[in-house]
């Protein structure tokens, strides 16, 4: 029912604290903002994910990316009640699933440490 986002893991590079998203280096706190920005934005209700400041908050984002009514399954449409026009809708999924991939990856990251 989405589409993938691009695989990200290329642009990760050791140097870089944060993950490369479309071409700009993003730390993890900056792409959850990001996201609660357009959910708040397009009207998606019941998801805000909070900061990640440990290994702890990090498990807590990644266990949000699994099973069934999860954050994989979110698509902003229109049609899902969200405050989004037909024609952007391609685009702001594009996006979302971009910075889903960079939190993501991250929280993977921040577990590691």
């Amino acid at each position: 029912m989405f589409r993938s986002s691009t695989s990200l893991a290329n642009n990760f590079s050791p140097l870089n604290v944060g993950v490369s998203c479309n071409g700009v280096v993003m730390e993890l706190n900056e792409a959850i903002n990001n996201l609660n920005s357009m959910f708040l934005k397009y009207g998606v209700k019941g998801w805000r994910l909070n900061a990640v400041n440990s290994s702890h908050s990090a498990q807590n984002i990644l266990s949000k990316f699994g099973g069934m009514g999860s954050l994989s399954d979110l698509y902003i449409c229109k049609a899902n009640g969200h405050n989004i026009q037909p024609d952007e809708e391609a685009c702001v999924n594009q996006k979302v699933r971009s910075l889903f991939d960079c939190i993501y990856k991250e929280c993977k990251l921040k577990i590691q440490e």
